[in-house]
């Protein structure tokens, strides 16, 4: 009966937008296939411009920052940019952009799909340009919010919505586990990479 009252919330929350809301669906369902598969190639096709000019933009902060400077971005920024520090190392920093940078990440299984979360709904916007979706968590009932842009012709994952919104969740979290921001993002990377990180990736790799 669960399973019922999901989709019929799920279905009912298309509305009148029914063909784009479906678009959404299934560009989001391909591209958790593609992550679950460590597809980085198709993966990054369905990233927005924006979110891989990010990428652009970090690495090149990753290459010589200083922790100040590191320390003084945003919450989710620090955080890749000391994943990119740890996993890629000077050699392989110096020859990246965002979109190699993705697709490699992906291929070494160092980003999770949401396939194991139920899509409650999709709400496209007025526009027919952006569209958020709304996953729970089956275990604990937790919210979490997908965003998608329409661009070129196809539907693409919007990383800097979705930012906006884990930014903000991060500094809630470290203050509820009464953690530094710095413990907090080194604890949530360790957690995400499934490695423990030192320190010395608060300062630029060393050539």
């Amino acid at each position: 009966m669960i399973l019922v009252a999901t989709m019929l919330v799920f279905f009912t929350s298309l509305g009148g937008c029914d063909k784009k809301a479906a678009e959404v669906l299934a560009a989001d369902e391909q591209y958790d296939n593609c992550l679950d598969a460590d597809d980085g190639a198709g993966a990054v096709r369905y990233v927005s411009k924006n979110s891989l000019a990010r990428l652009d933009r970090l690495i090149s902060v990753a290459r010589t920052a200083k922790k100040a400077e590191v320390r003084a971005m945003p919450f989710d920024d620090m955080q890749e940019v000391l994943m990119m520090r740890h996993l890629l190392g000077p050699e392989l920093l110096k020859p990246m952009d965002g979109r190699t940078y993705y697709t490699k990440i992906v291929q070494k299984g160092w980003l999770h799909s949401t396939s194991h979360l139920e899509r409650i709904k999709i709400k496209v916007d007025s526009s027919g340009t952006s569209a958020t979706v709304t996953f729970r968590d089956p275990e604990d009932s937790e919210i979490t919010y997908g965003h998608w842009v329409f661009e070129d012709g196809a539907w693409k994952e919007d990383q800097l919505a979705d930012l906006q919104t884990s930014h903000a969740e991060l500094k809630a979290a470290a203050k509820e586990a009464r953690m530094t921001e710095d413990e907090m993002i080194m604890a949530s990377l360790e957690i995400r990479i499934g490695e423990t990180v030192p320190p010395t990736v608060w300062d630029p790799p060393k050539k």
